[in-house]
Order: C-alpha cells, then structure tokens, then sequence
C-alpha cells in the first residue's frame, strides 16, 4: 500500500517568491543612484534573503525522515483536543486532510470533514 503524501507546510512557490525578492531588489540597487536608496534596497535584499534561508531550513525540517515532525504536530494536536470522538468534527482549512484523516481513523465512531478552498 502506498504511503499518501500530504506536501509540506511550507508551499514551494513561496520559497521562489522571497528568492525573487531578494534577488530583484539587490539588483534594482544598480539602477539608482542615491544612497539612501540604494541602501534600503540592499537592506530589504538582505531580509528577503533571511526569509528564504529560514524558510529552506524550515521546508527542510518538515521533510526530513519520512515527516515525522510534522506527524508529531498533528498528534499533538489530536491528542490536546478535549473531545470523546462522538459527533461530529470539521476541520477547516485542512489542505491535503491530514489531521482530519488521522481523526477519523482515531475516532472511528465519529463523523470528520475537513474542507479547504
């Protein structure tokens, strides 16, 4: 049976989006020539470089080891919830329905949605 693969929190096009950023506006720095400019454009190159850097590290801490860690989140989660598992639950905003999958087969007796755009 094949293991389903819930993605990572942290979505790819976002990682390309503050690369671009920082690329861009260290670039856009060439084009002036008044310093303050200048300098608030690298400064803002500089911290859309940080985002990115920590968001690698971030989309690389979710990933690693088969995404134990975000397996971790989820249970914790699940198991902070004061709930007897009878009814009804929803889970909105569930992406790929992970913590609403792993509801249901832990409340076998309940009724999980889980609903995203």
């Amino acid at each position: 049976m094949e293991k389903p693969d819930y993605g990572n929190w942290v979505p790819q096009k976002m990682l390309l989006y503050f690369l671009f950023a920082s690329i861009f506006s260290y670039l856009v720095t060439f084009l002036f020539n008044i310093r303050l400019v200048v300098g608030l454009l690298k400064i803002a190159s500089l911290l859309f470089l940080g985002f990115f850097i920590y968001l690698i590290y971030v989309y690389w801490l979710l990933g690693q080891a088969d995404k134990k860690m975000q397996r971790r989140f989820w249970n914790l989660l699940i198991n902070q919830l004061m709930w007897d598992g009878r009814g009804k639950a929803l889970d909105i905003g569930t992406g790929s329905g992970p913590v609403a999958i792993l509801l249901a087969q832990k409340y076998s007796i309940s009724h999980v949605k889980g609903v995203d755009y």
